[in-house]
């Protein structure tokens, strides 16, 4: 009975072999060593989707930046028109003033 062990079932089997060459302690480590990798790769992956996140971001910001210092040279050139504008106002607006006078004299 003894010598049929080999054809017992694998768990069995398996504790036999450990308890001959010794192996729990090295199957240990080799089940903890995957359970370690298995985390490492989860995280990995956490991280390389959160760098895809952070990147878009990034880009995104780029262009925000590019579109904000894109308007502030159109306010800057628009406020210039404005001034223009103004200037020709008051001075249309003393033409107006001086005609005024002239055609109230007459």
């Amino acid at each position: 009975d003894e010598s049929n062990w080999p054809l017992d079932d694998p768990l069995t089997v398996k504790r036999k072999f450990d308890n001959i060459f010794n192996l729990s302690g090295y199957t240990k480590a080799v089940d903890a060593m995957k359970k370690v990798r298995l985390h490492n790769v989860h995280e990995v992956d956490k991280h390389k989707l959160k760098v895809g996140h952070l990147k878009t971001y990034m880009e995104r910001a780029q262009t925000l930046k590019k579109e904000i210092a894109n308007d502030e040279d159109s306010i800057k050139q628009m406020n210039k028109v404005i001034d223009e504008f103004d200037e020709k106002s008051s001075i249309f607006t003393e033409e107006m003033k001086e005609l005024e006078e002239k055609v109230s004299t007459y």
